[in-house]
């Protein structure tokens, strides 16, 4: 277990240095942000949460996108499709400040919560809007083939999903 992860466990805020690119362009490479503990209840779609991650040994700082029964689907601003799945033992917190230079940016003002929530949700449906985009494309070359094509990757998006 890492020194910010024993902290945060200890119920006290961290501060912590970004060294990944997948919150881009929100959060870049180098920013310092402030990680408050949080439980379940207290965080909401928007957020930036913070959660270990046993595979690699560090936390990781994403975006919530949806809770779902007693886990919470995460996933980084910059990615198309890499979702994430955080149980309730793995959430150590979330984001409250950026730190950015000489700039200290809160994450806790209402104009960030209603910025935020609108990020979680193009988040989710961007992959949904990238794949109706491609077929109206292709639907206007091919027009035949593409609604059994549609009807195909509906169904197996259903099965993927579920």
């Amino acid at each position: 277990m890492r020194i910010a992860e024993k902290i945060l466990k200890s119920n006290l805020p961290v501060r912590v240095k970004t060294h990944g690119s997948s919150m881009l362009p929100f959060i870049r490479r180098g920013d310092y942000l402030v990680i408050r503990p949080a439980r379940f209840e207290g965080v909401k779609v928007g957020d930036i949460v913070a959660y270990s991650n046993i595979e690699q040994g560090n936390i990781i700082c994403h975006r919530l996108i949806k809770k779902q029964d007693s886990t919470l689907i995460s996933k980084g601003d910059s990615h198309i499709r890499c979702y994430e799945r955080i149980s309730q033992d793995s959430l150590l917190g979330k984001v409250i400040y950026i730190e950015r230079g000489r700039n200290k940016i809160s994450l806790e003002t209402n104009f960030q919560r209603f910025l935020a929530h609108k990020i979680a949700w193009f988040s989710l449906n961007l992959s949904i809007l990238l794949f109706l985009l491609g077929y109206l494309i292709e639907a206007s070359i091919a027009p035949h083939y593409v609604v059994s094509k549609v009807i195909y990757k509906i169904r197996r998006y259903r099965i993927l999903s579920s």
